[in-house]
């Protein structure tokens, strides 16, 4: 069952919403696209960075912004939560596992 209103969990991301074929033309892994970080945020103290795909959330694969949407509906703010990201690096990507506690998304309108 998706969290209240007043429960309901905050990341502080914005997004890119890439097709998975064009994410595959580019040798990019299917995920998340993380375009920006906001400073201050949940993300930005657990080490998310601009251009992270952001691939599974305690486990849960995440294909595209719409899944991490969907799975994120479930946890309420205050929840610790594992996220699994790839991160490029000197030209390819490695897989990051951290640790994010989500915020209270009424805390940031």
């Amino acid at each position: 069952m998706a969290v209240s209103d007043e429960d309901y969990p905050y990341l502080g991301v914005t997004f890119k919403n890439l097709s998975s074929s064009y994410m595959e033309a580019y040798g990019m892994p299917v995920g998340a696209y993380v375009l920006e970080v906001g400073e201050g945020t949940p993300a930005e103290k657990a080490g998310l960075l601009p251009y992270d795909i952001i691939t599974h959330i305690d486990g849960v694969r995440i294909s595209d912004y719409d899944d991490l949407v969907n799975e994120l509906q479930y946890y309420k703010g205050g929840t610790e939560v594992e996220i699994t990201l790839m991160r490029l690096e000197k030209g390819s990507y490695h897989e990051v596992k951290v640790t994010v506690t989500l915020g209270f998304k009424k805390n940031y309108s």
